[in-house]
């Protein structure tokens, strides 16, 4: 029969294993070329073309979790750990052994929690998360301890170009939370001491983003209500938007994604594909990237690419599908990635024709687009970027420079677009809105349904300091207009 202390020793074992094993997938890195097999990806449902589709390796993340938290136990059972099992001393047989009275801690575990960014999206890093204070291990438990997580994360936890409009703001400071959960909606009723006090209403907006993607991290909540003390929240001067809300409304997008299928009628012929994914391509801008080789250069791909905006694969609410005839992947593997906006990955084959095929798991429909690229040849599959450097049309993009950034005097324009002949034309103002530069650049792909690349070397006056607008947009063919503006504010480096 086990004694009193190696039942509590037992159930503590137990409890962190099983905490261990619970948020094993949140501690993964981010997996890129190429990716490493995790979970199982499934066919939505309502898809009746047959593929087959490679497994995600369920078992790999068990084996991880079994790993972590066999590493947990290891260190709690030797002397070096920070909390460690007290010896039990040998007593008389007459006597019995006192209850333990000191508490024991379990170690905290990484959760992911959103960092605000001027003109971006949010942007999500893990930090250390509390430890767990009860035996429960409900979503409201987890929501908690993400928003505690983000109060308490610290200036080295903050990736470089974000800020953390979340935080103490005091050396003492400290914060109340109630959370409730009502299907796939998370009631927060938060109140913090200091209060939060935005200067501007762009600060006030990001702590919404941050809050709101904080608690959406957390699996099966896709909407968030934020109250303090009962109403809706206040941050000093500025309310909070009331009513449930998505990451889609806080997201700063005012384009709708495309839906439905889209198709290049390139070349269609037996290649090789290669891929990788980049989460930072450009700011607020991810990547998924087919190297396509054992084609002529300079010679479009066959391929489409199809938005749906639901789906089954793990962590995912959308997806987007890309099809390549003729081609032949032997080493991109189904991941797992959870890196917003990408959750996860699945590579099949089709059953009917020859064909590889990839599936994107996004957390939302974001805008997006299929770009051509050569040298060497690549279908780049782009997802997000900066809002206010996306055209309403969405057939001009700027990825470079990054809106509000700083540029030197000479600087690379870059994008996406798909316009008549691939002609973007660009544009720079100084801050009297006085033009001190014109030109234009060709994409790599001319008017066709998916968009090509372009960039160009701008090289402004060296008198010109100071904030400037650089404008990208199209000329109509038919009567001069210009169409599918972008404009965006960066300020010119002295010397």
């Amino acid at each position: 029969m086990k004694s009193d202390t190696e039942k509590d020793e037992t159930e503590l074992e137990d409890t962190i294993l099983g905490t261990a094993l619970a948020r094993a997938i949140e501690t993964q890195p981010l997996r890129e070329t190429a990716f490493a097999s995790s979970r199982v990806a499934t066919r939505p449902a309502d898809r009746t073309r047959p593929f087959v589709w490679q497994a995600l390796g369920v078992a790999a993340v068990i084996v991880v979790g079994l790993a972590i938290g066999a590493t947990v136990l290891g260190q709690r059972r030797t002397p070096e750990a920070a909390v460690a099992t007290q010896p039990v001393a040998t007593l008389p047989p007459a006597q019995t052994a006192p209850a333990s009275t000191t508490p024991v801690a379990v170690p905290p575990i990484p959760v992911t929690v959103f960092f605000a960014r001027t003109g971006l999206p949010p942007v999500a890093a893990q930090v250390l998360g509390h430890a767990a204070t009860g035996s429960t291990n409900t979503p409201s438990d987890q929501i908690a301890n993400r928003i505690g997580a983000l109060w308490d994360a610290s200036g080295s936890d903050v990736p470089s170009g974000a800020q953390n409009l979340f935080a103490h703001g005091a050396p003492n400071g400290s914060l109340d939370q109630a959370i409730k959960i009502d299907g796939t909606t998370a009631t927060v009723d938060i109140q913090t001491d200091p209060p939060l006090a935005p200067r501007t209403t762009a600060e006030a907006q990001e702590i919404v983003q941050q809050l709101v993607y904080t608690v959406t991290e957390e699996p099966g909540i896709d909407h968030v209500v934020l109250l303090s003390g009962g109403k809706p929240m206040a941050l000093g001067a500025y309310a909070a938007p009331t009513g449930p809300l998505a990451r889609w409304d806080v997201a700063g997008y005012a384009v709708k994604a495309f839906t439905g299928a889209f198709q290049l009628d390139g070349t269609s012929a037996p290649t090789q594909l290669t891929t990788s994914y980049a989460r930072e391509a450009a700011p607020g801008l991810a990547r998924f990237t087919i190297a396509v080789s054992g084609l002529p250069a300079h010679t479009a791909p066959a391929f489409s690419v199809s938005a749906y905006d639901h789906s089954n694969m793990p962590g995912a609410s959308a997806e987007l599908e890309i099809t390549v005839p003729q081609g032949e992947d032997t080493t991109t593997v189904a991941a797992q990635v959870d890196q917003p906006p990408l959750r996860s990955i699945a590579v099949g084959k089709s059953n009917a024709v020859p064909a590889q095929t990839y599936r994107l798991g996004l957390d939302h429909l974001w805008p997006w687009r299929a770009v051509v690229l050569y040298d060497p040849t690549r279908i780049a599959i782009d997802i997000g970027g900066a809002p206010s450097a996306i055209s309403s049309d969405q057939n001009v993009v700027l990825y470079a420079p990054a809106p509000n950034g700083e540029v030197g005097h000479t600087f690379t324009l870059s994008g996406a677009a798909r316009t008549f002949e691939g002609t973007v034309n660009y544009r720079v103002l100084d801050d009297r809105e006085n033009a001190v530069l014109y030109g234009y650049a060709t994409a790599t792909v001319g008017t066709s349904g998916v968009w090509g690349g372009y960039d160009a070397t701008i090289a402004l006056p060296a008198s010109l300091t100071g904030n400037v607008t650089v404008e990208v947009f199209e000329v109509s063919p038919k009567d001069g207009t210009e169409t599918s503006k972008v404009a965006i504010r960066v300020k010119v480096r002295s010397g």
